[in-house]
């Protein structure tokens, strides 16, 4: 999920994993977006919306890392 306008500089990212979504943030909206931040939400592969991968995972770092995981999808939107 991203919300805010893109012309906004501040940013907010919010990574879900076991046991939550990243439906848990939907409260802090309302104050972020007034404060002009940017908000990216996203859950780890396997976990709230977001589907299983594909192959094993050893550990959450990979998890993060892994081609089209988190990380790769956030720096999409930062930029430096």
């Amino acid at each position: 999920m991203k919300c805010g306008d893109d012309a906004w500089e501040n940013k907010a990212i919010f990574m879900h994993g076991n046991p939550s979504s990243y439906e848990e943030c939907y409260h802090l909206l309302p104050c972020l977006m007034h404060m002009k931040y940017q908000v990216f939400a996203l859950d780890l592969p396997g976990f709230g919306r977001s589907p299983k991968p594909a192959k094993p995972i050893k550990g959450r770092s990979e998890l993060i890392m892994a081609e089209g995981g988190p990380a790769a999808i956030i720096s999409q939107f930062i930029k430096d």
